[in-house]
């Protein structure tokens, strides 16, 4: 995995165990928490419902999209380990169920 990817990677895994647990939801102008406590409050005046949601949605997302590029870089090394002509079926039931 190139470095930069991987610094970005521990970067988001940081910042995630820092933040309030998810799962978030919109609430009005509000980014809640699942016991419905705000995490964040979006200007009334610049309140914008997408960007609202897809804040709310990579919180909750992120852990699952982390583990997908973890597990491609598994199977790029899986790959190369094998060499040309030799590649078997990766292992293991798929990430994304």
């Amino acid at each position: 995995m190139d470095k930069r990817v991987r610094q970005a990677i521990a970067e988001l895994r940081r910042l995630k165990a820092a933040a309030t647990p998810g799962p978030w939801a919109v609430f009005g102008n509000f980014i809640e928490d699942a016991r419905k406590i705000p995490v964040a409050k979006l200007s009334q005046e610049h309140f914008d419902a997408d960007n609202a949601h897809f804040i709310a949605e990579m919180r909750n997302q992120l852990d699952q999209l982390l583990a997908v590029i973890e597990a491609q870089d598994r199977e790029i090394e899986r790959l190369r380990q094998a060499g040309p002509g030799r590649v078997a079926p990766s292992p293991g039931k798929p990430v994304l169920q």
